[in-house]
């Protein structure tokens, strides 16, 4: 029974028996109180970006079901979801070449089902997600804050060559996300409350927004504000906030040195088109199963039109295209769709939040981070969807089938936290170093040069690489002039290719 009385007891959630002593069950506000934290975190930590992270995810949603009385409605958008991860899987078990990368990069699209589905069953509480969200983006904002003014150190928080603000994401775009985001939900909460805080919540966030020097975003804030304005205001209020808002935007393009080069000829936007290009050609010669699910971020060395090297397109439509093929790209843009066309006449801030995000993914690669795909499968769930009726889990053997998932993703995490990886290609490097040991120097640079382009980021490698360098010039195997033209090489290859997934490197070598 859902949010009604049995044997005189209230139901508020996730099903728990004794009563405290203060006459009322404490375990499901308890339950709630840390789903509300794990999401909070989920923002916070990296947003979500690495497998232990998104991992642990998985299985808060399972638990909760075992452990609730709730009735599972079926929406549109759920069906089309799990419908895209199916699509996904096909391509993972058809398409991709090496079964362990393929996975990983399958988990990210299975929290979209899970997590809709799971803020559709527990939509009373939405309130309370919402505002772990929020805390967490906000957390984010002033963790950022103190980075940029140097008031704590955050591994990567700040960038230093343009000094642009990362924050614990560790990505400035995908920070600026949040921040628009977190703008949006401030407005909401200044409805709601009539509280004066909240507009200035707003403009932390706004502020904050601009430290990521992120342009694209802060276009997309002055467009998704004077929308959301237009459709909720009247005239007079209107006219005024729209003066404001251009008066905004004004002043940041005034003293933002970096917004206020916007250019389309810039060579990080070139970049990104071509990446589109080449990935939509790709998408076009596989049509059913994409290049197969992981394959992109090394196989684009093969097909590029361009030097460049991105794990993820910035274009997340074409991402799906090249990860499940046409028809996975074609689900995805349909559930947003749906949303959108549903919506419209609510207006709610939900909407503007789905509209954010399906604008700024297709310029970025924001839903390869847990935080982003939990924050749209919840704005997706508060939005109307067709119910679709297919069954229930009212029986407690049925519901407590989900807690097999929920232990097998816990395990699956304590593994992967604890998992140190073998190097496999440990044998040439053995080689390399016996060769420096005899003093064959450029035979052991030329090892260490070809492990060196197998696996780019390698730190040990690089740090012998240019130890072996010193000592053969040293040994007058080798000038200055040629030292430092390796050195140069070397540098500007480890930019080029981000091998994560040692496993690929041994399935290749």
């Amino acid at each position: 029974m859902v949010g009604g009385v049995k044997n005189g007891v209230k139901s508020t959630g996730l099903r728990m028996k004794k009563q405290t002593s203060l006459g009322f069950d404490l375990r499901p506000h308890i339950a709630t109180a840390a789903i509300c934290t794990a999401l909070s975190l989920a923002v916070i930590w990296q947003g979500s970006f690495f497998t232990v992270q998104y991992i642990i995810l998985l299985a808060i949603p399972f638990a909760a079901f075992a452990f609730s009385e709730r009735s599972v409605t079926v929406t549109l958008n759920t069906l089309l979801f799990v419908g895209l991860t199916l699509v996904m899987l096909a391509s993972l078990l058809i398409a991709a070449k090496e079964p362990q990368i393929g996975i990983r990069e399958w988990l990210r699209y299975l929290l979209m089902p899970i997590y809709l589905q799971f803020f559709i069953v527990f939509k009373d509480k939405s309130k309370w997600y919402m505002k772990a969200f929020f805390i967490g983006i906000a957390t984010v904002a002033i963790f950022g804050i103190l980075a940029y003014f140097g008031g704590i150190e955050i591994p990567f928080g700040i960038i230093e060559q343009s000094g642009r603000m990362q924050s614990t994401i560790q990505y400035a775009n995908t920070t600026a996300l949040l921040m628009l985001i977190g703008v949006l939900y401030s407005t909401h909460y200044f409805q709601e409350t009539r509280n004066w805080r909240y507009p200035l919540y707003a403009v932390g966030f706004a502020y904050c927004l601009y430290l990521t020097g992120s342009r694209t975003t802060f276009i997309l804030l002055f467009a998704i504000a004077l929308m959301y304005t237009i459709s909720r205001l009247k005239l007079k209020a209107r006219l005024i906030s729209i003066g404001i808002l251009a008066a905004t935007a004004a002043a940041f393009l005034l003293i933002g040195g970096r917004i206020v080069r916007i250019s389309l000829t810039e060579p990080t936007f070139i970049e990104r088109v071509i990446t589109w290009q080449d990935g939509l050609a790709l998408a076009m010669q596989n049509p059913f199963f994409g290049l197969g699910i992981g394959n992109w971020q090394f196989e684009q060395f093969l097909y590029q039109s361009a030097p460049y090297g991105v794990r993820y397109i910035h274009n997340y439509y074409v991402q799906l295209a090249l990860d499940g093929g046409v028809l996975a790209m074609l689900i995805f843009a349909a559930a947003l769709a749906n949303s959108l066309w549903r919506g419209r006449k609510e207006r709610s801030i939900h909407l503007f939040a789905i509209l954010a995000i399906a604008l700024h993914i297709f310029m970025d690669f924001d839903m390869s981070f847990g935080a982003v795909i939990l924050i749209l499968m919840f704005s997706l769930a508060q939005v109307p969807d067709k119910e679709i009726k297919l069954f229930t889990f009212q029986s407690k053997r049925l519901r407590f089938l989900a807690l097999a998932p929920a232990i097998f993703f816990a395990v699956i995490w304590v593994a992967e936290f604890n998992r140190i990886p073998p190097d496999p290609l440990d044998a040439k490097f053995a080689v390399a170093r016996q060769l420096a040991a005899e003093g064959e120097y450029i035979t052991a640079i030329e090892y260490t040069e070809e492990l060196i382009r197998l696996w780019r980021f390698n730190e040990e490698y690089q740090v012998f690489y240019r130890k072996l360098l010193v000592a053969a010039v040293a040994a007058k195997e080798l000038s200055d002039d040629e030292q430092r033209q390796k050195l140069m090489v070397s540098e500007q290859s480890s930019t080029q290719m981000n091998p994560l997934y040692i496993r690929y490197i041994k399935y290749t070598n």
